[in-house]
């Protein structure tokens, strides 16, 4: 490797620099506060992984620029989780049933937020707010505001070791995010997604069909967030109405502080996985040391919103 691809490689990684060293001190920190916390390495990894897999799906809504986001990532959690349990109810081999009705949900879920904020140009912010309400809702009237608590028995080996100590979750989530990165780094629906992120204008004047590629990533995160309630379901053993909620701000998150940029154009989905990481490993220590779940939240939300102060002072947003 000469010295050319050396400083390019360096140029590219060191945007993972400050996430990877909080992590680290959030580990020494756990450990020195809490001894034996590193022996839950493993527990933190599985629950990142998730974040992680979830992440994927904010990360192309944000990356394909305007301002985007996705608020509507929790509730369709929740409703594959609940969906699984109605529809499988236990029995393994409906999950074959059930994979193709949670990619139609996300399909039209995705369409209406993607059409809501490209066509008719409702803020990302409000749109999928709004999308959001009306997924509960739905999952209320045809729960009737029941928990599941029968589920496919297959669904269980999710927090089981698959390869050495990596975890069913932590497999799935690695495949997940190796894919779709590639999709992003290879082919040109990944560089037509950066493109849209950088420069609206400019991807137009290449021919870009600017408003297909927005919808698409809605569509994408949509069907994301709703395959993983059933990771969701397999690790929790459960599902309730609000299980999904804790994870729309966790993966806006964890997706900036992984390198995503609000404006869009730039980011990565290794980025999204350590900001998982970091996300779980800073309320790890702060159960570690006997912190209300209410005080974690309330300094869960602090550190979120310093990290989006931070990423507006961009020029690019600033104009």
């Amino acid at each position: 490797m000469d010295k050319t691809s050396i400083r390019r490689f360096s140029d590219k990684v060191k945007v993972y620099y400050p996430v990877t060293l909080a992590i680290i001190i959030l580990f020494v920190l756990g450990e020195a506060l809490s001894p034996g916390f590193l022996g839950n390495f493993n527990n933190i990894l599985m629950i990142a992984s998730f974040l992680a897999i979830v992440c994927i799906g904010q990360s192309l809504v944000i990356m394909v620029g305007g301002f985007g986001l996705d608020l509507s990532i929790g509730a369709m959690v929740t409703l594959g989780a609940l969906l699984t349990g109605k529809i499988c109810n236990g029995s393994s081999v409906k999950l074959f049933l059930l994979i193709p009705v949670l990619i139609f949900a996300g399909i039209i879920v995705g369409l209406i937020n993607g059409i809501g904020v490209q066509k008719l140009k409702i803020p990302p912010l409000a749109m999928t707010l709004i999308v959001s309400n009306v997924i509960v809702g739905f999952y209320t009237l045809i729960t009737r505001a029941m928990p599941t608590l029968n589920i496919p028995s297959v669904l269980t080996s999710m927090g089981k070791p698959l390869i050495g100590p990596l975890r069913t979750m932590t497999v799935i989530a690695v495949i997940f995010i190796v894919v779709f990165e590639l999709i992003l780094r290879k082919t040109r629906y990944g560089q037509k997604i950066f493109l849209c992120g950088s420069n609206r204008n400019a991807a137009k004047l290449a021919g870009i069909k600017v408003d297909l590629i927005v919808i698409s990533t809605y569509i994408l995160s949509a069907i994301i967030a709703a395959v993983s309630g059933i990771i969701l379901l397999g690790y929790v053993r459960s599902a309730s109405m609000d299980m999904g909620d804790a994870y729309t701000m966790q993966t806006l998150a964890a997706v900036v502080i992984g390198g995503t940029k609000m404006s869009g154009g730039k980011g990565s989905l290794i980025g999204g996985l350590l900001g998982a990481v970091m996300i779980t490993a800073l309320s790890s220590v702060l159960v570690s040391v006997g912190m209300l779940a209410s005080m974690r939240i309330f300094f869960e939300g602090l550190i979120l919103l310093a990290i989006i102060i931070m990423d507006c002072r961009q020029p690019k947003l600033r104009q």
